[in-house]
């Protein structure tokens, strides 16, 4: 299955997308049903009991905001404006995810949630650094990501709320 973020980020001096796209794995003996709620979980774990899953990370560039507007995510950017270009291969050794070892890094997983503005220097959301017009001031566009992960954190530690974040002082500001 191939998965791609609906809106770009900033990546160095350029805006792109960015992409997982499968570059290969053994497909399951049998495969999950469909209407299965874990469906995606055993699908994988089949994956990796039967040999490495192999992804491929690619980026796809902003153009101009005609063709591959940044704060539209309900435009599609196509790929003959803007192809796919490789970065990176991400890849899974085989493994047991049911075994002791693999209980422990599943629990994990299911712990963690996605914050783009973790990401490291040169990688951001898009509108961290200045207030965009229209758009509200710095840091709003985050707001539904930081939510979202914080409910799927909830819903997968079950039971356990959603670690708060710190809250930073503002800086201090030489005045006259």
């Amino acid at each position: 299955m191939e998965w791609h973020t609906a809106t770009p980020i900033r990546w160095g001096a350029a805006a792109v997308k960015y992409g997982l796209f499968p570059s290969s794995s053994v497909a399951p003996a049998k495969p999950p049903e469909e209407d299965a709620a874990d469906r995606l979980s055993q699908d994988l774990r089949q994956r990796l009991a039967a040999g490495p899953v192999v992804f491929e990370l690619r980026v796809q560039p902003y153009i101009d905001a005609e063709r591959t507007p940044i704060e539209d995510p309900r435009v599609l950017w196509e790929d003959a404006v803007s192809p796919w270009l490789p970065v990176a291969r991400l890849t899974f050794p085989q493994q047991s995810l049911d075994d002791e070892a693999g209980r422990r890094r599943r629990d994990a997983v299911e712990g963690m949630s996605f914050d783009p503005w973790h990401a490291p220097g040169g990688v951001s959301a898009l509108g961290r650094d200045q207030p965009r017009p229209g758009r509200g001031l710095p840091g709003e566009r985050d707001r539904p990501g930081r939510l979202s992960g914080a409910h799927g954190l909830a819903l997968n530690v079950r039971g356990l709320r959603p670690p708060r974040r710190e809250r930073r002082p503002a800086p201090a500001h030489g005045g006259a």
